[in-house]
């Protein structure tokens, strides 16, 4: 991968890019109930419409190309998975450092089938390799599953349904999906 940059795009304080996402972060945080009214328009809005966006100079796909572009750790990265379940399209969330186990959502979903979602099933829901964000319409009316060690950082990063944008959040937001699970997803568990 060639050198990549953040860019600011006008939409942070100059200090470094991780503070103010940061900052802006808890404020969003703290207005999210207030700024929907109820808890039920909080899961009918995303959160997309409030958070920061970011953008890099050169366009990623991987977790770890991502990460390293946005100089966050790769346990930060959000990796985002779009499965095929018995029941339909899910998406799963974990660390960018983790493996997703199907055993592991199958047994939890109680599901005879669990694989990776192909290009095909995905195209209908507007997004493609490396564009997959938990906050995207299509993708926020869909059940989520989060790993369970998601919610022990205080902020996580992902790709703002670009290749080349990003958000800075708190995973706990993910909770506030219609239908979302936690449990452990990864491998090794």
């Amino acid at each position: 991968m060639g050198v990549c940059f953040v860019i600011d795009a006008g939409l942070a304080p100059r200090d470094t890019i991780e503070q103010s996402v940061i900052a802006h972060h808890w404020r969003s945080a703290v207005n999210y109930p207030q700024r929907f009214g109820s808890t039920m328009d909080a899961e009918i809005f995303s959160p997309m419409d409030w958070l920061r966006a970011f953008g890099l100079s050169c366009d990623v796909v991987s977790c770890k190309d991502a990460a390293e572009a946005k100089g966050f750790p790769l346990q930060r990265e959000l990796k985002s998975l779009i499965l095929k379940v018995d029941t339909g399209l899910i998406v799963a969330h974990l660390s960018g450092s983790e493996s997703l186990s199907l055993r592991q959502v199958k047994r939890h979903l109680k599901s005879e089938e669990a694989r990776l979602a192909t290009l095909d099933e995905i195209k209908p829901l507007g997004v493609e390799a490396g564009t997959i964000s938990p906050f995207l319409p299509n993708l926020w009316k869909l059940p989520h599953l989060i790993d369970v060690d998601l919610l022990e950082f205080s902020w996580v990063s992902t790709n703002n349904g670009t290749l080349n944008g990003y958000i800075v959040f708190d995973p706990i937001l993910l909770c506030r999906a219609r239908t979302s699970y936690v449990g452990e997803f990864r491998r090794g568990v």
